[in-house]
């Protein structure tokens, strides 16, 4: 049986990954300023080349505004941006059906224990 090789998924592409839920979940909103790459990287517990790296991408994606001396931004959400959390929320979005599914004929108590699972 052949396999396909597995490409190993960069440090900077995992940040990207959990700061674009955090944006496409609204946990982060148009204007919040992300911590700085000093204390991203401790949070993070990686080097500040990887945020910087993930910050250049969350750039070019068009969800951050890196404004030179005040820090970084959640910005507009570009035609590019979306299009991307299209894809993002295609992956997300059977977990979410199942939430409101399995919720919906909870009782009592029930409900917040889903809910606790899926937050």
């Amino acid at each position: 049986m052949a396999y396909k090789t597995l490409q190993p998924e960069r440090l900077y592409e995992r940040i990207v990954a959990q700061i674009e839920t955090q944006i496409f979940s609204a946990q982060l909103k148009l204007g919040d300023q992300l911590s700085p790459e000093r204390d991203l990287a401790e949070q993070f517990g990686v080097s500040r080349t990887a945020i910087r790296e993930a910050i250049k991408t969350l750039r070019q994606k068009g969800l951050v505004a890196v404004e030179h001396g005040r820090g970084t931004f959640i910005s507009n959400r570009t035609p590019q941006a979306m299009r991307h959390s299209l894809g993002l929320m295609m992956k997300i979005g059977p977990v979410y059906r199942s939430r409101s599914k399995f919720s919906s004929r909870a009782r009592g108590g029930d409900a917040k224990s889903i809910y606790s699972h899926f937050d």
